[in-house]
C-alpha cells in the first residue's frame, strides 16, 4: 500500500464535479488485453481523479501492467492498488519493480490457480 491517504469525501467530491458516471480510461488501459471472462467490464471511475492528483499511482498500474498484468486497478477510493497476474515470476517482477518506489510501504501477492 502506498503511503498516500485519499479522502473518500474529497474522490466522491471530485467524481461529482466532473461528472462521471461510467467512463475511465481505466477501460482503455484494461480493455487492450486478454481478460478473464467479465473481467473486460471491470472499472474504476476514481482512477481518472485520483491518477490526475497521484502521478505516481499511475505510474504503479502502468509497472503492473508493463510487468504482465492482465488487469490491474485502483482498489475503491484509492490509495491501494491490485493486479491480477496469470504467471506467478510476472507478480514477483512487478513486485521487484515497485519496491523501488520508495513510497511504497507494503507488496503482497498471492498465486491463485483456479
Amino acid at each position: 500500500m502506498p503511503d498516500i491517504k485519499i479522502s473518500t469525501a474529497w474522490a466522491f467530491k471530485k467524481l461529482a464535479d466532473e461528472k462521471k458516471l461510467l467512463t475511465s480510461t481505466a477501460v482503455k488501459d484494461n480493455k487492450a488485453r486478454s481478460l478473464p471472462a467479465g473481467l473486460h467490464k471491470a472499472q474504476n471511475d476514481f482512477e481518472d481523479i485520483v491518477f490526475n492528483e497521484y502521478i505516481v499511482l499511475r505510474k504503479a498500474k502502468e509497472t503492473m501492467l508493463r510487468q504482465g498484468a492482465v488487469y490491474a486497478s485502483l482498489s475503491g477510493t484509492g490509495s491501494s492498488l491490485y493486479g491480477l497476474f496469470e504467471e506467478k515470476s510476472h507478480a514477483e517482477n512487478a513486485v521487484r519493480e515497485l519496491k523501488k518506489q520508495e513510497f511504497f510501504r507494503n507488496w503482497k501477492y498471492r498465486v491463485s490457480t483456479g
